[in-house]
Order: structure tokens, then C-alpha cells, then sequence
């Protein structure tokens, strides 16, 4: 939203930036306009699953519904003691069977 703002204005990105941490009014309508954008996201995105496209009702899944076990990959928890280091090490460590061969 920037970049079109500096457009129509006339000036270059960075002024407004600038302006933005100078005048708190200037960062309140930036902050304004990306929640719309976020918002008019939102929108297409329910638009998206409700005709059925399938990536979109895969991505809002992924992202809303990991309570209900729609995820990606798995949180990893590490109980008794052992630091992810010494895992990794002892993953990639050849086994008992593997040393006695060479």
C-alpha cells in the first residue's frame, strides 16, 4: 500500500515511512489500510472455499484448524533430558552393526 501511495503523491517510499514515524496519524492510516487488505484477503479466501477450490480450503485448514488436527507437520516436544543436539548426534551415529563392517 505504500508504494502506490508514494505514486499518487509523487514522493518515494522512504518519505512516507519517514512521515509515518514522525506523525502517529500518518502510521494509524497505514495501519488502517493493511487490516483491509487483510480484511478484503479474508473475504476472497471464504469466497475461495465456499466454490470448493481446493487450495484455498487446504491453506485455511492449515491455518484454523490445527485444533482439529488439520497440520503440516508436527510440534516436536523433547522430554528426559536430552538437548536436540545429542538426538541429531545419535540419529547420525552409525549403529552397533554398521562399526563392525569396514
Amino acid at each position: 500500500m505504500i508504494s502506490p501511495a508514494a505514486r499518487i503523491l509523487g514522493c518515494d517510499r522512504g518519505t512516507i515511512m519517514d512521515m509515518a514515524k514522525r506523525i502517529p496519524a500518518v502510521q494509524v492510516a497505514l495501519e488502517e489500510e493493511n487490516e483491509l487488505a487483510v480484511d478484503m484477503s479474508e473475504i476472497a479466501l471464504f469466497q475461495a472455499v465456499a466454490a470448493g477450490k481446493v487450495d484455498a480450503i487446504k491453506f485455511h485448514l492449515k491455518c484454523k484448524g490445527r485444533g482439529r488436527g488439520y497440520i503440516e507437520r508436527a510440534d516436536v516436544v523433547l522430554s528426559g533430558g536430552l538437548t536436540l543436539g545429542e538426538i541429531i548426534e545419535a540419529s547420525m551415529a552409525p549403529s552397533a552393526g554398521e562399526q563392525g563392517k569396514a
